[in-house]
């Protein structure tokens, strides 16, 4: 990896909808697919973005769900 890139994962309530809804807007098809996951990795601007389908039908804990921030640097190196 050249330059560092920022990561954003974000729950979901329906992981095809939002295979189908990124893979229009950002023109391309996921770099990453498994069952209630979805990433997508965009060369312009440097970014990841996951998906994944929540497993509960009420409200998401956001707390313990996964959901996260951050940005992937080459190494430690570069911290």
């Amino acid at each position: 990896m050249k330059n560092p890139s920022t990561h954003l994962s974000f729950m979901v309530s329906n992981i095809e909808e939002t295979k189908s809804f990124y893979s229009k807007l950002l023109r391309t098809e996921p770099s990453k697919v498994k069952r209630n996951y979805v990433k997508f990795e965009i060369e312009e601007p440097a970014m990841v973005l996951s998906f994944i389908q929540s497993q509960r039908d009420d409200t998401i804990d956001w707390a313990s769900s996964g959901a996260h921030f951050g940005i992937r640097v080459s190494s430690t190196k570069e911290v």
